[in-house]
């Protein structure tokens, strides 16, 4: 109680376990908060069963009543257990972390990012079951505002109106437009690129079924980046729209073009 948070930095680990072997099972908000900070910086460098045990230790300490006066605190503490549980295969303690916070419907989707995200990446990556994931990814952005189109002839026509409005929203803007661009912030944007990240992804591993899906993904996160900011994967996906204005369009100069916006928003 007598360290302050610099002063506590460099004994996190020791004052956790410290107060794990003394406290665990019993309702305590602040114990659980040190576990909470030692469970982040678990994960920092990838201590993952560390991770998962401090997040777990932590979860052990909050009262009753958490997900009403504690929210933050414990969805936080239950999104490390289920991220650190699935990089260690511990599927069953994975699942039913997540299914603590999907079940809570006094919180947000965007709340319930890293648990769903967990989730995704079970089933893609660890299972490889890319088109359910990919059907899973779709239910999830649903309530953040984000519809894409089923498939068929329809979803290629919209994709490829998409394409030709976003290569052309970026042929429009200038580079000062570009350099303007702040890094975003917003918790509700982040969510969706990451879901947009992973869906761009999971619908070029699982094929052709999916190529329409796959071009939405990156005229949507070119979009956004032009309208919101820059985010981590913005640079990516400017390049790949490039990509598209060739591979697709056959438009040398303009794909160069796009190319080159690509590498300046790198250096910004």
């Amino acid at each position: 109680q007598e360290l302050d948070e610099d002063r506590l930095e460099p004994s996190l680990f020791e004052v956790a376990n410290l107060l794990n072997t003394r406290a665990t099972g019993k309702a305590n908000i602040d114990y659980a908060k040190i576990n909470l900070i030692a469970a982040e910086k678990a994960r920092g460098i990838s201590a993952f069963d560390s991770c998962c045990k401090y997040a777990s230790n932590g979860i052990s300490m909050l009262p009753e009543n958490k997900w009403t006066f504690h929210p933050d605190l414990t969805v936080k503490l239950y999104s490390l257990a289920a991220e650190a549980a699935g990089f260690l295969g511990q599927y069953d303690k994975m699942e039913s972390y997540c299914s603590h916070v999907i079940t809570q419907q006094s919180i947000s989707t965007v709340e319930k990012k890293d648990v769903y995200l967990a989730q995704l990446h079970r089933t893609a990556y660890a299972e490889l079951r890319y088109e359910d994931a990919i059907s899973l990814c779709l239910t999830i952005l649903k309530p953040l505002g984000c519809k894409f189109p089923y498939g068929g002839p329809t979803g290629l026509i919209k994709a490829l109106i998409s394409l030709r409005q976003t290569i052309k929203i970026v042929k429009q803007t200038s580079m000062e437009r570009l350099e303007s661009l702040s890094v975003v912030s917003a918790s509700s944007k982040l969510a969706l690129a990451a879901f947009l990240n992973g869906l761009n992804e999971w619908t070029y591993l699982a094929g052709e079924k999916y190529i329409f899906i796959n071009v939405l993904t990156v005229t949507k996160m070119v979009q956004m980046t032009l309208q919101y900011g820059l985010f981590d994967s913005s640079a990516t996906f400017i390049a790949y729209l490039g990509m598209l204005t060739l591979l697709v369009m056959e438009d040398v100069d303009t794909a160069q073009f796009i190319g080159e916006r690509a590498l300046h928003t790198v250096s910004f």
